[in-house]
């Protein structure tokens, strides 16, 4: 038996024997109860499907199905499973910020005053509504906050700290790292291919 083996012009995920893929291991029908990953074990087959499309989200099911070795139709029916069960959380296009004249990032770590449950839900929500701000991280050490800035230029830059830092109370510090050099971004993970997972049935 083949975890790789392909049926042509089958019309259900042949992982195994070419056995259909039911519902059983997650109890209710989506209807009543959505996927969740608890219930939905990510193999093998699972895990090349997902290195493919965070590389290249825009592969045919034809392309898919060579990469992983199954029908087009059974592909696209775990992508569907793998986006109910939440391991897929968006499908989006990554812009190139000089393109759009937004080249300066800025790294800004910041230290609240007074870290209480209030305060800190309160920074969440304010960081959450910036646009500006790409990313924003709760952290433990020797600060609260890790945010990644975007800007136009380095005095859009200051305009914004003027507007979200200054003359606040909640706020103990900020340090700014300017950003001189985009190493390495995006959020490609390692997943391994080797997870010995019994394919479902």
């Amino acid at each position: 038996m083949s975890h790789d083996r392909r049926c042509d012009g089958q019309e259900f995920d042949q992982t195994l024997d070419c056995a259909p893929v039911t519902d059983q291991e997650c109890g209710p029908e989506p209807k009543t109860r959505p996927q969740t990953k608890e219930c939905l074990d990510m193999d093998r087959i699972d895990a090349k499907l997902l290195l493919a499309v965070q590389k290249n989200n825009r592969l045919t099911s034809e392309e898919l199905s060579d990469a992983v070795g199954l029908s087009p139709t059974a592909c696209q029916r775990r992508l569907a499973r793998l986006r109910d069960a939440g391991f897929i959380e968006a499908d989006v296009a990554i812009i190139n910020p000089e393109a759009v004249g937004r080249p300066i990032l800025v790294l800004v770590m910041v230290t609240l005053a007074v870290a209480s449950v209030e305060t800190v839900d309160r920074f969440k929500a304010e960081i959450r509504s910036r646009p500006e701000i790409l990313s924003g991280y709760y952290v433990t050490g020797a600060f609260d906050f890790l945010l990644t800035v975007s800007a136009v230029s380095m005095a859009g830059y200051e305009e914004f700290t003027r507007e979200f830092f200054y003359g606040r109370e909640d706020i103990d510090a900020y340090t700014s790292l300017v950003v001189m050099d985009r190493v390495k971004t995006g959020n490609n993970l390692p997943i391994s291919t080797t997870n010995d997972t019994p394919a479902r049935r």
